[in-house]
């Protein structure tokens, strides 16, 4: 089976039909107390990026999480995860004032990014492709890279149990990984863990495998030779 995403990647999963997922995981806010301006969220504008804004001291805006897109953030104003309307991991910004940040969030672990400026500032957003795709034990997803970039992975568990992984870098059908396999072989112990990765490696292709349960799987080169 072939998966066609806009740009250059082309993905192919094998194995069996793939399962696309869309699993609501735990909001983990838990009992912290929420400030005051979280109150404005849902009357803040949405904004689509690529865009560039000076803020009002405390201006809200909102940015929808996008299935197979990463987020490049610079400026001022803070940024912060949101989902179902709420805030995640306990109110603590994504990114800190100041400085670029890059977010590879799936659209299954938060719904949209809010960013909050206190005092005033500015902020600039721009968006990179990824691939990404629901993939189920058995299957192997490949993507292939530009050699002299950075890629990128984040491997979230949509399974309520355990779930394992491993990847491999190949060039010209060779294995380049530059890791032994069991230091390539991750496992995600419960439902909404992940891992995130970041690799600088001369190879044609990257393949991703899944050997046991479910996994939300986005990965490629978002933003070339920024890393």
């Amino acid at each position: 089976m072939r998966m066609k995403t806009s740009g250059r990647y082309t993905g192919c999963l094998i194995g069996a039909v793939v399962l696309l997922l869309i699993l609501t995981l735990p909001v983990q806010s838990g009992n912290v107390k929420v400030p005051d301006w979280v109150k404005g969220v849902p009357n803040a504008p949405v904004m689509k990026p690529p865009f560039e804004k000076e803020l009002a001291a405390g201006e809200i805006l909102r940015v929808k999480v996008e299935n197979g897109k990463a987020l490049k953030a610079s400026g001022t104003g803070k940024i912060y995860r949101f989902k179902d309307g709420k805030p995640l991991v306990g109110v603590s910004p994504a990114s800190p004032s100041g400085g670029t940040t890059y977010l590879y969030d799936s659209y299954i672990e938060a719904d949209e990014y809010v960013i909050y400026s206190k005092g005033g500032g500015k902020i600039k957003l721009s968006h990179g492709d990824m691939l990404e795709a629901s993939v189920v034990e058995g299957m192997e997803l490949r993507l292939s890279l530009k050699p002299k970039d950075i890629t990128v992975g984040r491997f979230v568990n949509i399974d309520k149990g355990e779930s394992q992984f491993v990847y491999s870098f190949l060039k010209s059908d060779k294995d380049v990984s530059k890791a032994p396999l069991k230091f390539r072989t991750k496992t995600l112990n419960t439902q909404g863990n992940f891992e995130r990765f970041s690799w600088e490696v001369g190879a044609d292709f990257i393949a991703i495998k899944v050997t046991k349960g479910r996994l939300q799987v986005k990965v490629g080169q978002p933003f070339p030779k920024e890393l």
